[in-house]
């Protein structure tokens, strides 16, 4: 005979069956946290306890009890069992794996700077790896010396127009077109190519040029011949320099507190070598400031950067006039001498004499030049921070059109090019020169390589325009001449 067994029902809680609770074969259960328990009534009408069975847990096999919705929520139980519908519930919380769309402020593992994969780049990763800081409106590199494709970015500046110096590679010799002049000793300022000046007060001439011979990059620059030697001791000094207008130098704050850093760079090749000077003054030579470069190697293109504290004293020009002397001493007398180098200091003596006035040389600088010496420079720039940054590029026509505020000049060929109106009444011609661009100031006239046929008897020149009159009469240049205005500082 088969035996059949069921669960019929079960026993009251913490209570074992009674034999008249169930019929033969029946199981009863009693859970009870302290005494799960499976009952059978046998076939001599006895109960019988089959075994104790726990509650199921991580580690025990036992009698498993559903969680509810509630339970599954606050995931704390470690004995109760997740239904579907529980976890649906919960996992209908969470976003997808595909496309997932956050709320809140997620956060994730922060990988290393460098890190190239597709881990998620947290803000943290990003702002380790910018190179580039926002203060207000004021973007600036992080640290100085940061570059962009490989090349320096300004720490101080913008990136256009940052070069302060002009015609810093050369290009433009409206006076010359090339040829070679000679740079007298005694003759004042004498310029080879725009805006620098030759001066040379050493006893002996020597040359000046425009030269087709540069760096990589560079396709001109300034050259100086020394045909005769150069010895000095106390007095006199052969100078390369530009002055720069004060208005062009507003931003550098020159003579007060929050005075900037400035930074130089040059090329320069040279047939000797040894240590030379590069050295500031102020207008009227009363603040200077001097150092020194190198010259490794004879005959060799060289890169220079020379790094300038802002002065926070002294007087300087913010107006049209005169506002910082950039001097390239190439040979000069100990008169000249800073008392340290790399210091801004007062001058108040007078030019050539002990602690004169643009006393630029820098102590242990050349003082001598041998004969047949030649100097080759291009590609100066100047500018705010720290940092020698490329060369600023300028079109040519921005080079010129910067020159022109300072020089410019008209030749006439087969026919005048100042050519006069004549006004019967009363009696007079007149003619008007604009100038291509606005003049530092009213410039000075000459007329260069030729003459007047008829001069005129009135020059009135203005920073835009000069007017030429002459009474009774025409007045016209002699074909082939050339007539300057000059507004240099």
């Amino acid at each position: 005979m088969t035996l059949k067994v069921q669960h019929k029902r079960s026993a009251v809680k913490g209570k074992a069956p009674l034999p008249a609770d169930l019929e033969y074969g029946e199981i009863a259960v009693n859970y009870e946290a302290t005494d799960p328990a499976l009952y059978i009534k046998d076939s001599a009408d006895a109960i019988r306890k089959i075994g104790n069975q726990p509650a199921a847990t991580e580690t025990v096999a036992g009698i498993v009890e559903l969680a509810t919705a509630a339970e599954t929520t606050t995931g704390t139980d470690a004995t109760r069992a997740v239904h579907p519908a529980g976890l649906k519930v919960e996992l209908d919380k969470k976003a997808n794996l595909a496309s997932p769309t956050f709320t809140g402020t997620p956060a994730a593992p922060t990988a290393a700077v460098g890190t190239n994969t597709t881990q998620v780049a947290t803000t943290a990763f990003v702002h380790a790896a910018d190179k580039w800081t926002r203060t207000g409106t004021t973007l600036s590199p992080a640290t100085a010396g940061d570059t962009i494709q490989g090349n320096l970015v300004p720490t101080n500046g913008a990136f256009g127009t940052r070069n302060r110096i002009i015609n810093g590679d050369m290009r433009i010799d409206q006076r010359n077109a090339g040829a070679s002049v000679t740079v007298t000793s005694g003759g004042g300022y004498i310029y080879a190519t725009d805006r620098f000046i030759n001066f040379n007060s050493t006893g002996a001439n020597y040359t000046a040029e425009q030269v087709e011979d540069g760096p990589a990059g560079f396709y001109q620059s300034t050259k100086l011949t020394f045909a005769s030697a150069i010895s000095l001791t106390t007095q006199n000094e052969a100078t390369y320099q530009q002055i720069i207008e004060g208005n062009n130098l507003i931003d550098l704050g020159l003579g007060t507190a929050n005075a900037l850093t400035f930074t130089v760079s040059f090329w320069v090749k040279s047939s000797f070598t040894g240590t030379f000077s590069i050295g500031f003054a102020n207008d009227g030579g009363t603040r200077a400031y001097a150092t020194t470069y190198t010259i490794n190697a004879a005959n060799t293109w060289e890169y220079k950067t020379v790094t300038i504290p802002g002065d926070t004293t002294g007087t300087w020009n913010r107006t049209n006039g005169a506002g910082l002397f950039v001097r390239w001493i190439i040979a000069g007398g100990s008169n000249f001498n800073v008392s340290s180098n790399n210091a801004w200091e007062t001058r108040s003596g007078a030019f050539n004499a002990s602690n004169g006035i643009y006393g630029t040389k820098a102590i242990g600088s050349a003082s001598s030049i041998a004969t047949g010496s030649t100097f080759f420079i291009t590609g100066v720039q100047l500018e705010p921070g720290t940092v020698a940054t490329p060369f600023e590029r300028r079109s040519y026509g921005q080079e010129l059109a910067l020159c022109q505020r300072y020089f410019e000049s008209h030749a006439s060929s087969t026919y005048p090019i100042i050519s006069c109106t004549f006004d019967p009444s009363p009696k007079e011609s007149y003619a008007t020169w604009s100038f291509a661009v606005t003049k530092r100031a009213a410039p000075t006239l000459a007329v260069s390589s030729g003459s007047w046929a008829i001069a005129p008897d009135t020059i009135t020149p203005g920073v835009s325009s000069v007017q030429f009159r002459k009474a009774d009469n025409y007045f016209y240049l002699n074909p082939g001449s050339a007539v300057t205005a000059s507004a240099e500082l």
